[in-house]
Protein backbone atom coordinates (compact mmCIF):
# COMPACT_ATOMS: atom_id res chain seq x y z
CA UNK A 1 0.00 0.00 0.00
CA UNK A 2 1.43 3.35 -0.98
CA UNK A 3 1.87 6.31 1.33
CA UNK A 4 -0.92 8.13 -0.50
CA UNK A 5 -3.43 5.38 0.28
CA UNK A 6 -2.30 5.23 3.91
CA UNK A 7 -2.74 8.98 4.26
CA UNK A 8 -6.13 8.82 2.53
CA UNK A 9 -7.43 6.12 4.88
CA UNK A 10 -6.01 8.01 7.85
CA UNK A 11 -7.94 11.13 6.84
CA UNK A 12 -11.28 9.38 6.33
CA UNK A 13 -11.17 7.13 9.38
CA UNK A 14 -13.23 9.33 11.72
CA UNK A 15 -15.97 10.35 9.23
CA UNK A 16 -16.42 6.64 8.44
CA UNK A 17 -16.03 5.16 11.93
CA UNK A 18 -18.39 7.48 13.80
CA UNK A 19 -21.53 6.69 11.74
CA UNK A 20 -20.53 3.02 11.64
CA UNK A 21 -20.15 2.97 15.43
CA UNK A 22 -23.52 4.63 15.92
CA UNK A 23 -25.09 2.09 13.57
CA UNK A 24 -23.53 -0.80 15.51
CA UNK A 25 -24.69 0.57 18.86
CA UNK A 26 -28.24 1.22 17.68
CA UNK A 27 -28.38 -2.19 16.02
CA UNK A 28 -27.12 -3.86 19.19
CA UNK A 29 -29.74 -2.09 21.28
CA UNK A 30 -32.44 -3.09 18.80
CA UNK A 31 -31.33 -6.75 18.79
CA UNK A 32 -31.06 -6.71 22.58
CA UNK A 33 -34.58 -5.41 23.04
CA UNK A 34 -36.03 -7.85 20.51
CA UNK A 35 -34.08 -10.92 21.65
CA UNK A 36 -34.36 -10.60 25.40
CA UNK A 37 -37.65 -8.78 25.68
CA UNK A 38 -36.09 -6.02 27.73
CA UNK A 39 -37.34 -2.50 27.59
CA UNK A 40 -35.33 0.10 25.75
CA UNK A 41 -34.56 1.83 29.06
CA UNK A 42 -33.09 -1.34 30.58
CA UNK A 43 -30.83 -1.87 27.57
CA UNK A 44 -29.66 1.76 27.60
CA UNK A 45 -28.95 1.46 31.34
CA UNK A 46 -26.91 -1.70 30.72
CA UNK A 47 -24.95 0.02 27.93
CA UNK A 48 -24.25 3.03 30.16
CA UNK A 49 -23.11 0.75 32.99
CA UNK A 50 -20.80 -1.07 30.58
CA UNK A 51 -19.35 2.24 29.37
CA UNK A 52 -18.83 3.34 32.99
CA UNK A 53 -16.82 0.17 33.71
CA UNK A 54 -14.93 0.45 30.42
CA UNK A 55 -13.91 4.07 31.09
CA UNK A 56 -12.89 3.16 34.64
CA UNK A 57 -10.71 0.33 33.37
CA UNK A 58 -9.21 2.60 30.71
CA UNK A 59 -8.30 5.17 33.35
CA UNK A 60 -6.59 2.51 35.46
CA UNK A 61 -4.77 1.04 32.45
CA UNK A 62 -3.66 4.45 31.16
CA UNK A 63 -0.99 4.93 33.84
CA UNK A 64 1.10 1.82 33.03
CA UNK A 65 0.65 2.44 29.31
CA UNK A 66 1.90 6.02 29.69
CA UNK A 67 4.92 4.79 31.64
CA UNK A 68 5.69 2.19 28.98
CA UNK A 69 5.39 4.78 26.21
CA UNK A 70 7.73 7.11 28.09
CA UNK A 71 10.29 4.31 28.51
CA UNK A 72 9.98 3.49 24.81
CA UNK A 73 10.53 7.14 23.90
CA UNK A 74 13.65 7.35 26.06
CA UNK A 75 15.02 4.11 24.57
CA UNK A 76 14.35 5.39 21.06
CA UNK A 77 16.10 8.68 21.83
CA UNK A 78 19.12 6.83 23.21
CA UNK A 79 19.34 4.63 20.12
CA UNK A 80 19.07 7.66 17.82
CA UNK A 81 21.87 9.39 19.75
CA UNK A 82 24.04 6.26 19.49
CA UNK A 83 23.35 6.08 15.76
CA UNK A 84 24.32 9.72 15.30
CA UNK A 85 27.54 9.13 17.27
CA UNK A 86 28.38 6.11 15.11
CA UNK A 87 27.62 8.01 11.89
CA UNK A 88 29.87 10.89 12.99
CA UNK A 89 32.64 8.43 13.90
CA UNK A 90 32.36 6.68 10.52
CA UNK A 91 32.40 10.00 8.64
CA UNK A 92 35.60 11.04 10.42
CA UNK A 93 37.39 7.83 9.38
Amino acid sequence: MSRVWKRFFYKIRMPVLIPFGLLVVSGSIHIGTDQYGSSFTEVVAAVLLFLFYLIGFAMIAAIPIALLLEAYGRARTEIEEENETLIKALKND
